[in-house]
């Protein structure tokens, strides 16, 4: 995960495991230049960690581009909440 985040254009990342929950958490900020951050959340089961991580900074990235045409001041971040691809569960 060291290498994706040196490599990362980004602004931000932050990175939690919930032992509880036996999940990993991601929150990528790409650029705050024009203001506070803006995003959204996803949550889905990826191959591991490094997978999910890749995924929010894609996406921050994307919101960064995508906010950039708006009027609105902010910029990307999207936090990913990745389930577990270990302990999968059944969604009813």
């Amino acid at each position: 995960m060291q290498k994706l985040i040196e490599a990362w254009s980004g602004e931000s990342v932050v990175t939690r495991y919930d032992h509880a929950a036996q999940t990993w958490m991601f929150i990528a900020i790409h650029d705050t230049t024009l203001g506070a951050a803006m995003g959204g959340c996803r949550m889905k089961v990826y191959g591991g960690p490094e997978e999910a991580l890749h995924d929010a900074m894609r996406l921050a990235e994307g919101m960064t581009y995508a906010s950039g045409g708006s009027s609105t001041r902010s910029r990307g971040r999207t936090p990913a909440a990745p389930i577990s691809a270990l302990r999968p569960r059944t969604w009813r």
